[in-house]
């Protein structure tokens, strides 16, 4: 159901929103219409529609109304649409923000981070272990950079040794990877130039 006034991230959001509801028990025609509705007021709210309701720009986000509600459901408390926000210790001020969507403890979380829409899943692994699955919904120019910056992450999380000039590796690795398809890729954000394996 994404339509064609919608923008590329937009359309992630409302995919996320649906997969979540599908997952949880609703039926394909519930998500459809809770996902495009909750994308609709969203657009609505940050000036992304010609035409908007008064409900939809004075009150309360859709978001936290159904964060507020779902508390007293059957699926017990969520953190869906909380609002979060990220710092960088050792870049002065520097934050970026982002939103809950989905949660399911302990096996889902999806949030946004900027533009971007990150989806972990946790599954369990034949053998007795847990296998995580990272997805980054991302416009096509960050793509090396960022999947360059979550191996390096995944690495520190596994405990392997810090190594400064790995993220450059890496981030030179996936554009060769990449940029066939999508294009010239970005390199590291404003103030990471100087330490990428911060990223």
């Amino acid at each position: 159901m994404p339509q064609q006034s919608w923008s590329p991230k937009r359309e992630r959001q409302y995919e996320h929103m649906k997969e979540g509801l599908e997952e949880r028990g609703r039926s394909e025609d519930q998500a459809e219409s809770i996902a495009a509705r909750t994308v609709n007021k969203e657009r609505a709210r940050r000036g992304e529609s010609t035409t908007a309701s008064l409900s939809s720009t004075d009150d309360i986000s859709s978001g936290r109304r159904g964060g507020l509600r779902s508390h007293r459901g059957a699926g017990g408390p969520t953190y869906d649409r909380a609002p979060i926000v990220f710092r960088f210790p050792g870049h002065g001020d520097m934050t970026r923000t982002g939103t809950v969507l989905e949660v399911d403890e302990p096996r889902l979380l999806v949030y946004t981070w900027g533009e971007e829409t990150l989806r972990f899943e946790l599954h369990a692994s034949p053998g007795g272990g847990t296998r995580l699955v990272l997805t980054d919904a991302v416009d096509p120019q960050p793509a090396a950079r960022n999947a360059a910056g979550w191996e390096t992450c995944l690495e520190r999380m596994a405990g392997r040794a810090r190594d400064d000039t790995g993220w450059r590796v890496r981030f030179e690795r996936y554009c060769v990877t990449f940029e066939p398809a999508l294009g010239p890729q970005l390199g590291p954000p404003p103030g990471f130039e100087a330490t990428p394996s911060q990223l």
